[in-house]
């Protein structure tokens, strides 16, 4: 609610220093928790592939079946 009333009176002129502030606040109480080893959270990760390569293969027309 303080960034709001920041933007306010300052006319948005320190709107872009808002949107930094909370960014801060977002990104330092956030937490990733893993309740399995950590090994066997990468390796599933390694056996399913990548969302991302799978989704630039798709862009680029690459998309190949393989029948896994």
């Amino acid at each position: 609610t303080s960034n709001l009333v920041l933007t306010l009176l300052s006319f948005g002129l320190a709107r872009p220093w808002c949107v930094i502030r909370m960014a801060r606040f977002v990104y330092g109480n956030t937490e990733l928790a893993i309740s399995a080893d950590l090994d066997d959270v990468v390796d599933s990760l390694a056996v399913e592939g990548s969302a991302a390569g799978s989704e630039f293969m798709d862009i680029e027309g690459l998309a190949i079946d393989f029948g896994f």
